[in-house]
C-alpha cells in the first residue's frame, strides 16, 4: 500500500523553568521547583504565518476570536474553567487533539534552552510515533508554531534564566528578553531529533529528514491556536493553581489529553553512560543508569530503554580482562560508598544495593562463571555486603544488619586469602561488632572490636624491625587502627551505661576505656578524626561523672585549641560549635546535649549550666529547623531529636518536648523497618514522660502512655501510637533477640509499677536508668 504524506501543524507553549540538571547528584530535590512541561494543540493542515490565525478551524477561533488579546493568567479561575470547558467539548467533534510533554524525572540538560528544544523535538518524536499507530499507512509531517519563549533577561549584562528569586521588583522591567531566534530554535529541534535517531526512539534515519516542516513563531497572546496551548498548559500544570476548585473540570482535561500525554525520556543519562562506557568506565556507566533506572516516576518506555542499555553494558563488563572486571567492580563499590558513607541516605543506598545484587552480580556471575573464575566477584559480594551493613547499622534496621553479619561471616573463609584486601575484612568485624551493640551484646561486641585492635598492635610490633633502615617512619599512623580504638571506644561507652543501668562499678571499664581514647588520639592525624574522638572521650568522663574534665574535652571535641576550659567561657564554647558546617555540626551537637543532659541529671543546675542551655538551645532551633519541623530523616537526626526532646522536658518546657517527640514519631512512622529508630522513640517518650511528670504534668504523661503524642487534629493524618501499644509491638518484633526483649520486658514492668504508683519518684528513676542502656 502506498504511503501518504499528511501535513499537521503543532502549536505549542510552555510552563516551567527548564533548569533541570543533567545527573543525578546534581539535581535539587523534585519538591524544589514543579516539572517542566510543554502543551499545545495539534491541528491536521498547514496554516499561512501572514494569516496570523485566521485560517485555523472555526471550532478554534470561536473559542479565540481574532483580534483578541488574551492570555491565561489573566483571567479568573471561573473563566478558565468555563473556557476549559468549551475547548473540551468543541475537541470531542473537530479534528484537532490536545498533546503534553511533561520532564516528571526531573533529568534534563542542565541548561535551560538546550532542556527546552530537548522537549520539544521529544514531543515532535511521539506525537509522530502516536500518528503512526494511529494511521499506519501515512506519514506525518509535523510542522511547528511556538509561542515566543521568554527564558529570563538579559540585565547589566547579566542573564538571568528563570531566577525569579534572584530578580527585583525594580528589575523586572529592566533589560532584554532572553528569546531564541527562529533559525536556531530550528538548528536545534534538528539536532535534537538527530540525538533522538541515535539513541533509537524509532525512527530511521530518513524519517528524521522528513517528519519535520516549516517552523514559525507567534506571540502566545495573540494567535488563536497558542492562546489556547497557554490556557492548556497553565490548567494542567502540575502545581498550578488554575483549577484547583474545579477539580472534575481538571480531571477532565487531563482524561482528554490522556492519548496524548507524554514523559521525556531521561536520553542524557543513557548519552552519559554510552560516553563513560566508550572511555572504559564502565562501573560508573552502570551506576549511572541503575540510579536513575530506580527513579519512580520514569515512564515504563523509558525504564524498557535503560534496562536494554544495562544489559548490554554488563555483557561488556564480563568481556573485560580480570584486571579491568576488578577496577569497574571497585568503582560500583565505591558509588555505593559515597551514598552510605558520606550522603547518608540509607533509603536510596538500600535501593542501590538490592539493585546491584539481583541486576548486576547476578547476570554476571552466569557470565563470567567459565571465563576468570569467581575470585573478583567474592570479594565484590563481600565488599558490597559490608557496606550493606554499614548502611543497615545507619539505618537501624537490627534484623536486616543481622542477617548481613551471618552472610558476612560465612563469605570471609572465602576472601581472607589476599593481603591487600585485610583491611576491608578488619572493617567488616568492626561492623558487626557495632550491630551486637545495637543488639545489647555490648560485652560481645567489645570482644570483636577489641579483636581487631589487636591485629593492628601486632602489625605495628612487626613492622618495628624495619624503622630503624628509614623504610618506615618512627610515627607510623595506621588509620584503620584509629578507627577501630574509635569503634571500641564507643562500645565501651555502651558498657558502661550497661553497668550503670545495673547498678555495678565501671572503674575497669573507665580506666580501659581513658586508655583506648589515648591510644587512638595519638594516631589520628586529622583535625576531624581527632575532634571526633575527643567527643566521644568527653562522653565517657560524664558518665564518670567527671564534668570539668568532660566539658574540657568536649571543647576539644567542637575544635577548641586551649587545654583548660570551664563553663565560665561558654560564649567562646558557643562560636566553636557555630562554625561547623549543616553536616558538621549534627556529632558534636549531639555529644553537647548528651552532655547537658548527663550534667543536669547529675548535679543541682548552677547559673553557668543555665546560661549554657540557652544559649544551645538558641543555637540548636537556629542550626536545626527543618529537622524540628520534621523535614529531615537522616542519621543521626533521631538521636538529635531524643536528647533535644529529653532535655527540654527535664527543663520544665512541655511544648517543646512534646513538639520534638511528635516529629521524631512521624519520621520513625515512616520507617516502619527500623527496630532501632522505634527504639529511640520509645526511650524518648519514656524518659520526657518522667521528666514532664516531675515538673507536675502528670495529665499530660497519662496521654503520652495510654493516647500517644499527637493532638486530635494529628490523629487523622497520621496513626496515633500509645508509648505502651509501642512497647507491645517492640516486643513480638525482638523475639529473636534474647537481650533486647529481656530488656523490654523489664521496661514494661517498671512502666506498669510507676502507673500503679502514681507516677512514683523511685520507680522513675529504674525507668530512666533502664533507658539510658539504649543510646541508640
Amino acid at each position: 500500500m502506498k504511503e501518504l504524506r499528511r501535513n499537521y501543524t503543532l502549536f505549542i507553549d510552555e510552563s516551567g523553568q527548564f533548569g533541570e540538571e543533567a545527573l543525578k547528584t546534581e539535581r535539587k530535590s523534585s519538591n524544589d521547583q514543579p516539572s517542566s512541561q510543554i502543551c499545545g494543540v495539534l491541528v491536521p493542515g498547514v496554516f499561512e504565518k501572514k494569516k496570523r490565525g485566521a485560517d485555523l478551524p472555526h471550532a478554534l477561533l470561536s473559542l479565540f476570536p481574532k483580534g483578541g488579546e488574551m492570555h491565561a493568567t489573566e483571567i479568573t479561575y471561573a473563566e478558565r474553567a468555563q473556557l476549559v470547558k468549551k475547548v473540551l467539548q468543541q475537541s470531542k467533534n473537530s479534528g484537532w487533539r490536545l498533546v503534553r510533554l511533561v520532564n516528571n524525572s526531573g533529568i534534563g540538560e542542565g541548561e535551560v534552552i538546550q532542556t527546552y528544544t530537548r522537549m520539544v523535538a521529544e514531543m515532535i518524536v511521539c506525537i509522530y510515533r502516536k500518528l503512526r499507530e494511529e494511521e499506519p499507512q501515512e506519514r506525518p509531517v509535523i510542522n511547528l508554531t511556538y509561542a515566543q519563549v521568554l527564558l529570563g533577561k538579559r540585565i547589566d549584562g547579566r542573564d538571568y534564566y528563570f531566577s525569579r528569586k534572584e530578580i527585583s521588583g525594580s528589575m523586572r522591567y529592566q533589560g532584554t528578553p532572553i528569546m531564541i531566534p527562529i533559525l536556531e530554535y530550528k538548528e536545534a529541534i534538528a539536532r535534537e531529533l538527530q540525538i533522538d535517531l541515535r539513541h533509537g526512539l524509532g525512527l530511521d534515519e530518513q524519517e528524521v529528514t522528513k517528519v519535520f516542516g516549516q517552523v514559525n513563531e507567534e506571540s502566545a497572546r495573540i494567535h488563536p491556536a497558542l492562546q489556547l496551548s497557554d490556557l492548556i498548559s497553565n490548567c494542567s500544570y502540575k502545581r498550578g493553581r488554575a483549577l484547583r476548585n474545579y477539580q472534575s473540570v481538571r480531571q477532565k482535561l487531563l482524561n482528554t489529553l490522556e492519548p496524548y500525554d507524554f514523559e521525556l525520556h531521561p536520553l542524557q543519562v543513557q548519552h552519559v553512560a554510552e560516553e563513560l562506557a566508550n572511555h572504559r568506565a564502565l562501573g560508573q556507566a552502570i551506576f549511572l543508569i541503575l540510579s536513575h533506572l530506580h527513579t519512580q516516576q520514569l515512564s515504563q518506555i523509558a525504564k524498557v530503554r535503560l534496562s536494554e542499555v544495562l544489559e548490554e553494558l554488563i555483557e561488556d563488563l564480563a568481556k573485560e580482562h580480570s584486571k579491568e572486571l576488578a577496577i569497574d567492580l571497585q568503582a560500583l563499590v565505591d558509588a555505593i560508598d559515597d551514598l552510605v558513607q558520606r550522603e547518608r541516605d540509607a533509603s536510596e543506598a538500600e535501593l542501590m544495593i538490592h539493585a546491584i545484587f539481583d541486576q548486576v552480580l547476578k547476570p554476571l556471575e552466569a557470565e563470567l562463571k567459565d571465563l576468570w573464575g569467581n575470585t573478583d566477584l567474592e570479594w565484590f559480594r563481600f565488599k558490597l555486603l559490608n557496606l550493606a551493613l554499614i548502611n543497615a547499622n545507619h539505618s537501624g534496621d537490627i534484623q536486616l544488619a543481622r542477617q548481613r553479619v551471618i552472610l558476612l561471616q560465612d563469605l570471609r573463609s572465602k576472601v581472607n586469602n589476599r593481603w591487600e584486601e585485610l583491611p576491608t575484612v578488619m572493617e567488616s568485624q568492626l561492623n558487626i561488632a557495632v550491630n551486637f551493640g545495637d543488639r545489647f551484646l555490648f560485652s560481645e561486641g567489645v570482644e570483636i572490636a577489641e579483636e581487631v585492635c589487636g591485629f593492628y598492635q601486632d602489625f605495628t610490633s612487626l613492622l618495628g624491625a624495619f624503622r630503624g633502615q628509614s623504610l618506615i617512619s618512627d610515627h607510623l599512623k595506621i588509620r584503620n587502627h584509629m578507627a577501630a580504638l574509635g569503634t571500641t571506644l564507643m562500645l565501651e561507652r555502651y558498657l558502661c551505661l550497661e553497668k550503670l543501668s545495673n547498678g555495678e562499678v565501671i572503674d575497669d571499664v573507665l580506666i580501659r576505656s581513658r586508655a583506648i581514647a589515648e591510644q587512638a588520639l595519638a594516631l589520628s592525624d586529622s583535625k576531624e578524626d581527632k575532634m571526633r574522638l575527643w567527643q566521644q572521650y568527653a562522653h565517657l568522663e560524664g558518665l564518670a561523672g567527671d564534668f570539668k574534665s568532660a566539658w574540657q574535652k568536649l571543647f576539644l571535641g567542637v575544635g577548641g585549641q586551649m587545654n583548660e576550659f570551664d563553663l565560665s567561657q561558654t560564649q567562646s564554647f558557643i562560636e566553636r560549635l557555630a562554625q561547623h558546617s549543616d553536616m558538621s555540626i549534627k556529632f558534636p551537637m549531639y555529644h553537647t546535649l548528651r552532655l547537658l543532659l548527663l550534667d543536669l541529671q547529675s548535679r543541682r543546675p548552677s547559673d553557668q549550666i543555665n546560661v549554657l542551655y540557652q544559649e544551645i538551645s538558641t543555637l540548636f532551633v537556629k542550626r536545626f529547623r527543618k529537622l524540628i519541623d520534621g523535614y529531615i530523616d537522616d542519621y543521626p537526626a533521631h538521636a538529635l531529636l531524643r536528647t533535644w526532646a529529653v532535655l527540654n522536658a527535664l527543663k520544665g518546657e512541655e511544648a517543646v518536648a512534646v513538639g520534638a517527640l511528635r516529629v521524631l514519631d512521624r519520621i520513625v512512622q515512616s520507617q516502619k523497618s527500623s527496630l532501632a529508630l522505634w527504639l529511640i522513640s520509645l526511650c524518648a517518650q519514656l524518659e520526657s514522660a518522667v521528666y514532664l511528670a516531675k515538673h507536675g504534668s502528670k495529665q499530660r504523661v497519662k496521654l503520652i502512655l495510654e493516647q500517644g503524642v499527637h493532638s486530635k487534629s494529628e490523629k487523622k493524618q497520621i496513626k496515633n501510637q500509645s508509648t505502651l501499644k509501642m512497647l507491645a509491638k517492640l516486643k513480638s518484633q525482638a523475639q529473636s533477640e534474647e537481650r533486647l526483649l529481656n530488656w523490654l520486658e523489664s521496661l514494661e514492668k517498671q512502666i506498669e509499677t510507676w502507673r500503679k504508683n502514681d507516677l512514683s519518684a523511685e520507680t522513675a528513676e529504674i525507668i530512666l536508668k533502664l533507658c539510658a542502656r539504649y543510646s541508640g
